[in-house]
């Protein structure tokens, strides 16, 4: 289990209390938000992406520099 999985599963064990002692699920979410793994994993995933992506392409033409291309 990663970290991200275990703090996203404690939040939802916090929700779920809030619940259990008669909060609505909009508010339990609302009070409990700031203990999330992360607000908006697919973002911070995309952006962590392209940047191993830029990275990789900065290397390959690092790389590919002194290649000559004949025809």
């Amino acid at each position: 289990m990663t970290l991200r999985h275990f703090l996203d599963a404690a939040y939802v064990l916090l929700v779920e209390e809030y619940q259990r002692i008669g909060t609505n699920l909009m508010d339990a979410i609302d009070k409990t938000g700031e203990f999330r793994a992360s607000s908006k994993p697919e973002e911070a995933e995309t952006a962590n992406e392209t940047a191993r992506n830029e990275a990789s392409l900065k290397q390959l033409e690092q790389m590919m520099a002194g290649v000559r291309v004949s025809r």
